[in-house]
């Protein structure tokens, strides 16, 4: 039953353009955002094996298990190409970093974000 529910979450997550990938024009950096929604809703910092959020922490380490929604969503997403693509110069993708992990969500990436 949670696995459903996990999964029709990512589903509307990915419909919704959530998953983000900052990429850097002036190197090989990249790393992946998925767009909190909502006034309280937080952005998370994911790869295609982790991610910052703490239901991803609890379920690693109380449950021997490496999925969150956010990281489900982002496995789907990569396996269809299905998210937004946006290149930055590195200290932008910096402080966007720096602003997610200070504030629980960046001002500055909604600000580039294509679809709002």
């Amino acid at each position: 039953m949670e696995e459903s529910k996990l999964l029709r979450k990512a589903e509307i997550a990915i419909k919704s353009n959530r998953i983000i990938k900052l990429e850097a024009r002036d190197s090989f950096f990249y790393i992946f955002v998925f767009l909190g929604n909502g006034k309280n809703g937080k952005d998370h910092i994911l790869n295609e094996k982790s991610c910052d959020c703490k239901s991803f922490l609890f379920n690693r380490i109380y449950r021997n298990t490496n999925m969150c929604y956010h990281l489900i969503a982002l496995n789907k997403a990569l396996e269809n190409e299905d998210f937004i693509t946006i290149k930055l110069n590195s200290k932008e993708i910096f402080e966007i970093i720096t602003d997610i992990y200070a504030n629980g969500k960046s001002l500055k990436l909604r600000k580039v974000y294509p679809n709002k």
